[in-house]
């Protein structure tokens, strides 16, 4: 399509009026896909009678903020799935797909690390593991919601916290006593273990964790010696 300005962007306009007017289906599937389609097109498709044009705005990187809003109250389930899954969708929107009918809305909201906490901590009591199992594996989880889910969760969920990069310290610490090998080795990989946690799983009575908990401590106190010999040379 031509520029914003001057006689090529008018053209553009009238084509894209006459498209989104009496367009086929096609024709609005393409617009409602390409990133280069203009905001205001956008908007006109997220209200458009066929749920996979409205669907695929919701997928577009240049949909705006207003029209991911309103598809996040879409009728079509797989479309309210797919605002969840972006990040540029707004607070609120997300706070409200967290608690939407459909499960796999909720996954998608569950994964998402723009979902407000407040929306994590309450999806980490979904009926559904699945979703669980995707609260425990977001970064943006709070600490006392990952804290909860190494308590009180399935194996499952306690090595997905495990291996959660912003899982808290203390969280580690007690998962380094856990019944699973599954869980004390993923502990044991966990960049963020305390050395006291990591020196008690290298006396492991499983191999396999020892084995990991001996490499990690390994790495932790070459990156520790590290500014030391570059100081040096």
């Amino acid at each position: 399509m031509g520029g914003a300005d001057g006689e090529g962007g008018a053209l553009d306009a009238e084509l894209l009026a006459l498209l989104l007017r009496d367009g086929d289906e096609e024709a609005r599937e393409r617009l409602a896909r390409d990133p280069a389609t203009p905001r205001e097109a956008l908007l006109l498709l997220a209200r458009d009678a066929d749920a996979r044009v409205r669907r695929l705005v919701a997928c577009n990187p240049s949909a705006p903020a207003e029209a991911l809003a309103m598809l996040a109250a879409d009728a079509n389930a797989y479309t309210r799935e797919a605002v969840a899954r972006r990040e540029a969708a707004p607070a609120e929107a997300l706070d409200a797909l967290a608690r939407d009918p459909w499960a796999g809305t909720r996954l998608a909201a569950a994964g998402n690390p723009m979902t407000p906490p407040g929306a994590l901590d309450a999806l980490a009591g979904d009926g559904q593991e699945e979703v669980r199992w995707k609260v425990a594996e977001n970064p943006a989880t709070p600490a006392a919601t990952l804290a909860a889910l190494a308590r009180a969760g399935d194996e499952f969920t306690r090595w997905r916290v495990a291996e959660n990069p912003s899982a808290p310290a203390g969280t580690l610490a007690a998962l380094a006593l856990d019944a699973s090998v599954e869980v004390r080795a993923r502990v044991a990989a966990h960049a963020g273990t305390p050395a006291g946690a990591l020196a008690l799983l290298a006396r492991d009575g499983n191999a396999w964790v020892r084995g990991v908990a001996v490499r990690r401590a390994a790495a932790q106190k070459l990156a520790a010696a590290e500014p030391g010999r570059r100081a040096e040379g």
